[in-house]
């Protein structure tokens, strides 16, 4: 199949070439310096009197941003609670609160695959009170597939990216495939009869079918899932879909119902030894997952960096920097530069990507 994918070895590339970039371009959190010119006054008398201009002065980030946060601040999860987006929010409230000292509120608005929370969020003041959960390749790839989803890639500002993870095909303990020879012989003995439900469309769930149906010459019926990863494994356990596609950390939060087949890339889990990736079967399926959180497009720089700092700052004071690799995650940690760096080149490669995942869905 022709185009770049978006690899797990792609995504590692991508976050070097960033941190090259930024070392050339030196540290973080310079000065911004203005001078004033100096001003004639002519009184009533004729008299002139001239003001010197005043001295220099220098605005660092640390005084534009010294007030906040001031209240609260609101982090919008754009699905069910016990997903993925939520887990990553709770994963470091406490002490991203201690941090910045304030109260983060968690606040659910699910649908549409996040499209409906993250609508929500853009329409929110750019003031630094409401951040939200992000998902690549779901915010790049819904703007750039649907015709209205309600929000653009660029009116969000990713403010950080802290953990990523590789597309996983799994299904329920009790189901008739046990391997991933299983699961595409059947598909190929039954075309479309065999369904394989995903986040909404136009998502990771539906990208990682599309790439792997497109190369291993299968047809299944694609079932769209609204809420998230939490009714995504409701929906499997409870017999109403064969199979499904979800970020590999839910494979091992749901060890114990579930059997995973493969995950995407070119190397095995720590957290699943056993588990084949779909490049040892001859097939190139290699979309990432990655969580992180953004601010409306146009909130102050300063404001943007402090916050961004403080996500990651909490994921490696609380250990979670490493701890999330038992949880089939990859550690990310980009701070706010290297984070919207990232998103651009997203949607460079989402770009070529999109007609798999429409042929997937009968366009064109």
């Amino acid at each position: 199949m022709t185009g770049r994918m978006v690899t797990r070895r792609a995504f590692w590339a991508v976050l070097a070439a960033l941190s090259l970039v930024l070392a050339a371009c030196g540290g973080g959190g310079g000065t911004t310096t203005t001078t004033a010119a100096a001003t004639q006054t002519t009184g009533a008398q004729g008299q002139t009197t001239t003001t010197a201009a005043p001295a220099e002065t220098t605005t660092t980030t640390a005084d534009v941003a010294a007030d906040y946060p001031a209240r609260p601040i609101t982090w919008i999860v754009s699905f069910d609670p016990g997903g993925g987006s939520d887990i990553e929010a709770r994963r470091i409230q406490d002490r991203l609160q201690e941090i910045l000292g304030t109260r983060i509120q968690i606040e659910y608005r699910s649908g549409g695959g996040g499209a409906v929370g993250w609508s929500e969020f853009v329409k929110r003041p750019a003031d630094g009170y409401t951040v939200a959960g992000l998902v690549i390749p779901h915010i790049v790839i819904q703007p750039l597939a649907l015709e209205d989803p309600g929000y653009q890639t660029e009116d969000i500002r990713a403010a950080a990216w802290t953990v990523a993870a590789p597309g996983a095909l799994i299904v329920a303990n009790d189901s008739p495939f046990q391997t991933l020879e299983d699961f595409v012989n059947a598909a190929k003995e039954n075309p479309k009869g065999i369904t394989v439900g995903g986040v909404a469309t136009f998502s990771g769930s539906d990208l990682t079918l599309a790439q792997f149906a497109s190369q291993a010459g299968i047809e299944v019926t694609y079932v769209p899932v609204t809420g998230g990863a939490a009714p995504l494994i409701s929906d499997l356990l409870g017999g109403h879909i064969d199979a499904a596609f979800l970020a590999s950390s839910h494979s091992v939060r749901n060890s114990d119902r579930v059997r995973t087949l493969a995950i995407a890339g070119d190397r095995r889990l720590e957290s699943l030894p056993d588990v084949p990736t779909f490049s040892e079967f001859g097939y190139d399926v290699t979309i990432a997952f990655a969580w992180g959180v953004g601010m409306p497009a146009g909130t102050p720089e300063p404001i943007v960096e402090k916050f961004g700092n403080a996500v990651i700052q909490a994921m490696r004071d609380t250990g979670a920097d490493q701890a999330v690799i038992e949880e089939g995650l990859d550690p990310v940690l980009l701070g706010p530069d290297e984070a919207q760096a990232y998103v651009d080149q997203q949607v460079e490669i989402y770009t070529e990507l999109l007609p798999i995942l429409q042929a997937l869905h009968g366009e064109s």
